[in-house]
């Protein structure tokens, strides 16, 4: 049985493979010849899927053409001698593992794990005969079983699909038949008629009323069959329907069709077999719709004559598989864009002498596909050291991973162990990242490390907020874990780290400091059985961190000063980051560690000195808290956070006790409100935690079963009195459910020892089916992520918990709703009217697109419609449309498009109109990414004729800076951009006592953007009250001035259009003031014109 199923196993990977080869080459040739005649197409397509039917057979019978791939992973199981002697070849024979040699134990962290000192069973790093006989019995024994039973169920699982789909297909056929018995022929002169002057041949058309729209069934005796409504049709109507039909039977797309669906039920798991059963039917009725307009003359008609067979869809009726109908409800919309598109010229039958020059080209490509046959490259007798030139050919792109581990000296550490993982953006704001780990490096004697991998395993990203990036994580027993990301620097300016996926790298690994701490609860007594996990991990440099740690608070300071003080993300001591770089190494790198009996636990192995270790502390019926320990033994500081839960939190030293807070479960059903039924695999987590002033969304979650019970832990107890939104709040995300994603504050109840008992009930919501496509080209936009909002004034709002207590949402942030790779989305709405927004994975698109024709956004405040049950900014969105929904429907469809707009080439100048390069800031795209513009001839794209696009630009060193706004005119084709020094504002804060004022924080906005406001990093007022505020050139600015409990703005509408000094004056602030009101100076400010001199 293992046998036959690894053999059917490998044929069907081998097609695979060989499918998506030969799908790639037609492709390929669209896209490079620029087809667009659907003949023509439909005839590359048929050669792919008669190809992929065919190569079982052809790989029988033709030569093979060898290709080097592993193929370990489908191979028999290895006896002990063969495992021995992989694992002697998988390394130089002078180069065996220290652990071999000296008997050491390999320091291993797995991904359920982390730091520890345990023996490897991992055959490929150990010599199998160094292992006791129980654990090589298991090495080479389990994976085997494991490999076999996995291998058989995959077989098992596929075969029954097979075979349902098998059956399904023979039922149509015998549904086919059976219409074919019950039809009537038709001998009325009005079909007859068009059927003669088509000269196809060996065709009936009969009537049935088994059907509603027309179809042909059949091959060696085709047939058209009308519904029985056909009567009542016009004869132009009449005539360009069976034209239509009549064009199917003489392109025998019947056959095409049966061999499409024969494909798909062998090759169901495999997307080209799914794209090429949709592809197929969709350019054969798109030729045929050019074949009856030709025959008619007028596509306004025909158009007119599809739409009304289409609707006859709804009424039910038969389908028959593989039957050809005229109308398919998800594909009329696009053919009849097709259709009146009167710039494309219309498909043409094909002559015999095309046809056959297709088959001549497609022939030997699919037998060269066929012949492809992968060789294990590990059967071959190859050198110990291959040559650097060597280029095995391969099916896939490999990227090599190479460096060496050192520790701070220089001295190699072969001790050390190398792991790469995949890590991808979670499906929630503030949760962890989701990693795998790809493999484990060989380390050699001299620390060096050198292994290939599959391109398709590791993601190069080009930025930091990509949805998937590699890690490179190394680690030896005594020594810190270090980290870097495959990432591409010129793309991004916060990384720093060299790209293990583009070079050679070398770590070199700091001596660990051991991390010991207690846990207690409020009480003084210790918690025991507590889980200390990693929740991120930061490195720095001894300067950075002594500066840091002399402008941190040695006291923490009272939360409502805080929150006094927080303006636009908080003062400067917030605003301080802790000056380290995050590693991004994964979470499951350090296995968990538990505390004793006295609270008490202890980390090694991880953390080097002055590194930053934030640990995540779990336990029974307490908080589930963070702790930012810095690895060196010092007092508690106070800063910013570096996580998303809190703004301030302690940084303690690397020995510290912590008092974790009392916590009740939270615990409940979610059911529908109207059947009372059970929501089961509904995601319930935390979306805000009392006492943060931060989304902590995803972070802790639970999923219902299948009675629809959740349970959440962790949670602080808020006291009686607590303001509403400021407690505990849950978020409820129905994926894949027609509800809505729901936020619901917990009511304050209970004993605070008992779980709080939370039952959620939700009304089914509509379910708006769109498509996102690109205005100029009608291609589809591909992830982008979708947006809804109902008018405040819609009546339904009241009856949907998302909207119901009226709180308003910052939409932009965050969401699961995406276009497919079709462009296609499903997005929960509510009956009535509403907004849907889109926003494009890339920033070439026109912002705002449709908001003029939205009556939300014709009046807004600071770009925030009032109008709006949740706050939508235009200019985030590179799609827009008001939709009005029916009451009674459950699905509404949508159809929406982002305008790709014009774009200009860019130059910047420096003041003395030099060129610039190296510039970084946004305004190239519509999005507020900030990059790095390596390119000598950067463009603008996604431009609106005559729309503003906000841009803010530095040179690479920060000296030169400007903020603007790009205004294409028509027929513009370059902009020039010119950077200047920063002007700078200044003054002085007093007192009624004419005392300075020291230490007030100063902010300020500026409004570049229309639609929204920014700001610039916040600063200090002096010993002496002064202050001095570098801004950009280019736009207004307000500031505004917290002190005290008091906030109050000193200047608006500042114009900084050139690099000048503003001197504001002295004002007098009085504790008195009201917040937000206007404070003036004691004088006019003085301007003084700065010079420009060169910057080198």
């Amino acid at each position: 049985m293992f046998q036959t199923s690894q053999q059917c196993l490998q044929i069907l990977i081998d097609v695979s493979v060989k499918s998506l080869l030969l799908a790639a080459i037609a492709f390929a040739a669209i896209k490079l010849l620029r087809l667009r005649d659907s003949n023509l197409e439909h005839r590359i397509w048929s050669g792919v899927l008669f190809g992929m039917l065919a190569l079982p057979i052809l790989t029988c019978f033709l030569p093979s053409i060898p290709v080097y791939v592993s193929m370990d992973w489908i191979s028999a199981p290895k006896t002990s001698a063969d495992v021995s002697v992989a694992a002697t070849e998988s390394v130089p024979s002078e180069h065996w593992h220290a652990a071999d040699q000296q008997g050491l134990p390999e320091f291993r962290m797995s991904r359920s794990g982390g730091p520890g000192l345990v023996r490897s069973t991992d055959t490929q790093l150990v010599r199998p005969e160094t292992l006791p006989a129980a654990e090589a019995a298991s090495a080479s024994g389990n994976p085997h079983q494991v490999m076999t039973v996995m291998i058989v169920s995959l077989i098992v699982i596929w075969g029954l699909v097979a075979a349902f789909l098998v059956l399904r297909l023979l039922v149509g056929l015998w549904s086919a038949s059976q219409l074919l018995k019950g039809a009537t022929v038709v001998t009325s002169d009005a079909v007859i008629e068009p059927l003669t002057l088509s000269g196809v041949r060996g065709v009936t058309i009969r009537e049935t009323c088994q059907v509603r729209v027309p179809m042909t069934v059949g091959w060696c005796r085709p047939a058209v069959l009308l519904p029985a409504e056909w009567r009542s049709w016009s004869s132009g109507k009449l005539k360009a329907i069976i034209s239509h039909e009549l064009a199917h039977v003489a392109r025998r797309d019947f056959l095409v069709a049966f061999a499409g669906e024969l494909n798909f039920c062998v090759y169901w798991f495999h997307p080209v077999a799914w794209f090429l059963q949709r592809r197929l039917s969709d350019l054969a009725e798109e030729a045929c719709d050019d074949a009856a307009i030709g025959c008619t003359g007028d596509r306004t008609g025909y158009a007119r004559y599809l739409l009304e067979v289409a609707s006859q869809l709804s009424g039910g009726g038969r389908r028959v598989q593989p039957g050809l109908s005229m109308a398919r409800e998800s594909n009329v919309e696009s053919r009849i864009a097709t259709i009146l598109d009167f710039q494309r010229p219309l498909s043409q039958r094909l002559p015999w002498k095309t046809t056959a020059g297709i088959a001549l080209i497609a022939a030997p490509v699919i037998a060269s596909a066929a012949a492809l046959e992968p060789v294990n490259p590990q059967n071959i007798a190859v050198a110990d050291e291959p040559p650097e030139n060597s280029t095995a050919a391969s099916l896939e792109e490999m990227v090599r991973v190479r460096g060496q581990v050192l520790d701070e000296s220089g001295r190699p550490l072969s001790t050390a162990r190398v792991t790469v993982w995949r890590s991808q953006r979670p499906d929630w704001y503030a949760a962890d990242s989701m990693n795998t780990r790809v493999g484990v490096l060989k380390v050699d004697r001299n620390g060096q490390f050198d292994q290939k991998f599959a391109a398709s395993e590791l993601p190069v990203a080009k930025d930091a907020r990509d949805h998937s990036w590699s890690v490179l994580v190394v680690s030896a027993p005594g020594f810190a874990v270090r980290g870097m990301t495959g990432m591409e620097r010129t793309d991004s300016v916060n990384v720093s780290n060299p790209n293990f996926l583009k070079e050679f790298v070398t770590i070199k690994l700091p001596v660990s400091v051991t991390i010991s701490a207690r846990l207690l609860s409020t009480e003084g007594l210790p918690i025991a059985n507590a889980n200390v996990s990693l929740h991120h991990l930061m490195t720095t440099e001894s300067t950075p961190l002594t500066n840091w740690l002399t402008r941190a608070d040695k006291q923490p300071k009272p939360q409502d000063h805080m929150n006094a003080l927080s303006m636009m993300g908080g003062p400067p001591e917030e605003g301080t980051l802790f000056p380290g770089q995050n590693l991004r190494i994964p979470t499951e790198v350090m296995e968990p560690v538990m505390t004793d009996n006295l609270g008490v636990f202890e980390i090694t192995d991880l953390v080097g000195k002055d590194d930053l270790a934030v640990l995540r502390f779990r336990g029974d019926n307490v908080v589930d808290t963070t702790a930012h320990v810095v690895a060196r033994e010092m007092e508690p500081v106070y800063g910013r956070s570096t996580t998303r839960f809190t703004r301030y939190e302690a940084y303690h030293g690397r020995l510290f006790n912590m008092a974790l807070k009392p916590s009740v479960p939270i615990q409940g059903f979610v059911r529908d409100i109207e059947t009372k039924k059970p929501l089961a695999n509904v995601w319930v987590a935390v979306r805000q935690a009392y006492g943060s002033v931060m989304s902590r969304e995803g972070y802790v979650k639970s999923r219902t079963d299948a009675e629809g019970h959740y349970r959440i832990e962790g949670l602080p107890i808020p006291p009686e009195g607590t303001k509403r939104y400021r407690g505990n709040t849950l978020t409820v995300r129905p994926s894949g459910l027609p509800y809505l994603e729901t936020d619901l504050e917990v009511p304050s109840t209970g004993d605070n020892t008992a779980p709080v008992e939370f039952n959620i009930e939700l009304r089914r919501a509509v379910i708006a089916k769109g498509r996102l496509t690109v205005k100029s080209t009608g291609d589809p936009i591909v992830g982008a992520k979708l947006y809804y909002a109902p008018y405040v004034e819609n009546e339904n709002v009241s009856k949907y918990h998302r909207y119901a207590d009226g709180s308003i949402e910052m939409l932009g942030n965050d969401t699961r709703y995406y276009t497919n790779d079709n462009g296609e989305f499903d997005l929960p709405i509510i009956p009535g009217r509403g907004v849907i927004g889109a926003r494009a994975p890339t920033g070439g698109y026109i912002s705002g697109y449709g908001a003029r024709d939205i009556e939300a956004f014709q009046s807004t405040e600071g770009g925030l419609s009032r109008k709006l049950s949740d706050h939508m900014i235009a200019s985030s969105f590179h799609a827009l449309q008001e939709i009005d929904v029916p009451r009674t429907v459950q699905t509404y469809d949508v159809a929406m498009e982002a305008d790709s707009g014009v774009s200009l080439s860019v130059q910047f100048i420096d003041p003395q109109s030099k060129p610039l390069t190296n510039v970084r800031g946004y305004g190239l795209t519509s999005d507020r990414n900030w990059q790095v513009i390596n390119t000598d001839q950067p463009v603008a794209t996604g431009l609106e004729i005559g729309g503003i696009r906000p841009a803010h630009f530095t040179n690479e060193s920060g000296s030169l800076t400007v903020m603007t706004r790009i205004i294409p005119e028509p027929g513009q084709e370059a902009v020039t951009i010119q950077l200047f020094r920063p002007g700078v504002i200044t003054g002085r804060l007093v007192d009624t006592e004419r005392a300075p004022i020291v230490g007030a924080v100063l902010q300020a906005s500026h409004q570049n953007d229309p639609d929204s406001w920014g700001s610039e990093q916040q600063i200090r007022t002096d010993k002496d009250g002064h202050f001095e505020y570098f801004v950009p050139v280019g736009t207004k600015y307000e500031i505004r001035v917290a002190y005290e409990n008091n906030r109050v703005r000193i200047a608006r509408d500042l114009e900084m259009d050139r690099t000048k000094k503003i001197d504001l004056g002295e004002f007098v602030l009085s504790d008195q003031e009201a917040n937000g009101a206007t404070v003036k100076p004691d004088r006019a400010p003085i301007v003084t014109e700065l010079p420009e001199r060169e910057v080198k």
